[in-house]
């Protein structure tokens, strides 16, 4: 037998490579976001959330821009704090009020947004928010 007609298979095998978990794995399914760059040439589509910590959209405002998909706390300057949002075109997002997407949260808001979070009882409440 050829070496090659050996190597060959073990070639393809090795080739394809194996995913190596991030993190401790989890037995509920979910999945465990990895810190690692993107493929070249991959774009990560971006969204917007408008906020303002005065309703309706007054006060001191800001235009977060996110990946769609991950997790974002909020800095020094917005938790708890927030009383309107807007999320850009086609976006959908999700507000929590603990850190890392975690706790009682406010989902499916979408253009043209929630004008006073208090209508929601959700006014200076959000810590986390997740938009896709």
């Amino acid at each position: 037998m050829k070496p090659v007609s050996i190597l060959a298979p073990l070639f393809v095998f090795f080739s394809f490579g194996a995913a190596i978990p991030q993190g401790e794995p989890s037995n509920d399914g979910s999945v465990v976001e990895a810190d690692v760059e993107p493929l070249p040439g991959v774009k990560i589509r971006k969204e917007h959330l408008f906020v303002c910590d005065s309703a309706p959209f007054k006060g001191r405002c800001q235009n977060l821009e996110n990946d769609a998909g991950k997790c974002y706390n909020l800095g020094n300057r917005w938790p708890n704090t927030i009383s309107s949002v807007k999320p850009s075109k086609g976006t959908t997002c999700t507000l929590y009020n603990l850190f890392d997407c975690k706790g009682k949260k406010l989902n499916g808001i979408h253009r043209p947004g929630i004008a006073n979070l208090a209508d929601n009882h959700f006014n200076d409440m959000t810590n986390s928010f997740r938009c896709s």
